[in-house]
């Protein structure tokens, strides 16, 4: 399997690209440092997702593929961490996936919880025969505990198909209860045979991991194919978006769950109107900001792509903003991926297209009084700095971001870098 295979799956539905802009001047680029570029073959290749800290400083993520001979030959994804040294940071594989039964291709990233598990789905694989598509396998949930000096892979869920969900590519969400939440992107009771996505829930038990489909996406007005990911309010209710689906336009939607005592309600909170307005197609899931204010991404938009807030009415409701407008040139076309915030406020992301080289950017966001300013903060030129970056970015403590590629590098097969603060 390509990995551009997994990619168009992931977004077929969504519009033509347009590139776009942000807009430079004077700003100070930081410097860019390649940690890791990935090789191949054991090696592991093309990570999607963003990466995630540990408390000791070391980072960990997943590649789409590679780690193998399995999958058809290209390997069938990996578990990694890297760790800091005197001479540079070095990569240790966690897990390799076998296919089959453990699971192949971890799209989505990973979660750690307060001892130190891993978390993460796979798209593929698993104990379900299901063929949806020529892939084998509905994709998994799977925890890798480190015991005895190893790591150990536990399939928590296996999907099977139909009104359980197809194809989880999100990452997880955990509660302080240790209930994890996720999304197919496929899958449920709705759109007929092939379902138009879930948002599920997985609960400890005393005899494994219980899993319940809270919503199925019913191809109309409530959306359908859920991002990326869904967050979690101190009051248990879930916010995330679908990246089409909606009003009559059939831009996507921001949509909330919340529990009750006949089961989980959805309302859809916004529907985009399109790419002329507000964007459309909304793949990443949402960020909280203060005050319960949403901040999320479109991959469309007036060229290719908008960052918005989605921010609650005093008197009920909400109120959408467009905070900014990508357009074709410099920092970005098209992002995949969603964004962070620093502590003053300032938004940061990436964007798979445009850029000074037309391969990918990263980008800084911030508020003054006349609205919001682009930043540049690295062209990647589809070199050894990498391509295409798809996946979230990540802080340490002194505020460096972290990041990955799906592409380029050394090898061409994707890269972990480093932006300095």
């Amino acid at each position: 399997m390509q990995l551009r295979r997994l990619r168009g799956q992931n977004r077929a539905w969504a519009a033509v690209l347009l590139s776009v802009t942000l807009s430079g001047g004077a700003w100070g680029m930081p410097k860019e440092k390649v940690l890791h570029s990935f090789a191949g073959g054991r090696d592991g290749w093309g990570p999607q997702a963003g990466l995630i800290f540990d408390k000791a400083g070391s980072l960990y993520g997943t590649t789409v593929q590679g780690g193998g001979k399995g999958c058809g030959g290209g390997g069938c994804g990996t578990v990694f961490k890297l760790t800091r040294g005197k001479h540079g940071w070095r990569e240790t594989i966690l897990y390799r996936f076998r296919g089959g039964l453990d699971g192949e291709f971890p799209v989505g990233g990973l979660i750690m919880d307060g001892v130190g598990s891993l978390f993460g789905t796979t798209t593929n694989g698993g104990r379900s025969s299901c063929d949806y598509g020529g892939w084998t396998g509905c994709g998994t949930v799977f925890q890798l505990t480190h015991t005895g000096g190893a790591w150990r892979e536990t399939v928590l869920h296996s999907f099977a198909g139909g009104d359980d969900g197809i194809r989880p590519l999100s990452t997880l969400t955990l509660d302080p209860a240790g209930n994890l939440y996720g999304t197919t992107f496929i899958g449920g009771k709705g759109c007929g045979d092939g379902g138009c996505g879930t948002v599920f829930e997985l609960s400890p038990t005393g005899q494994g991991w219980t899993e319940t489909v809270l919503y199925s996406f019913a191809l109309g007005s409530d959306g359908y194919f859920p991002g990326h990911w869904v967050v979690v309010d101190s009051t248990g209710n879930l916010y995330g978006t679908t990246g089409a689906g909606g009003n009559d336009k059939n831009c996507g939607t921001v949509f909330e769950l919340s529990p009750g005592s006949e089961g989980w309600l959805e309302s859809v909170l916004y529907d985009f109107c399109g790419a002329d307005h507000d964007g459309a197609a909304p793949l990443a899931g949402l960020t909280f900001g203060k005050q319960g204010v949403l901040y999320g991404t479109t991959y469309v938009g007036e060229s290719s792509g908008t960052v918005f807030q989605l921010a609650p009415r005093s008197g009920g409701g909400w109120t959408e903003t467009v905070l900014y407008t990508f357009r074709r040139g410099r920092a970005g076309a098209g992002p995949v991926a969603g964004v962070i915030l620093d502590d003053a406020g300032n938004l940061y992301g990436t964007t798979e297209e445009g850029g000074r080289y037309g391969q990918g950017a990263a980008y800084k966001l911030k508020p003054t009084a006349k609205g919001w300013r682009g930043m540049p903060l690295h062209d990647f030129s589809g070199g050894r700095d990498g391509k295409s970056p798809l996946g979230n970015l990540v802080f340490d403590r002194q505020g460096n971001l972290y990041g990955t590629t799906a592409l380029g590098g050394a090898h061409k097969m994707g890269v972990v870098f480093q932006l300095e603060h």
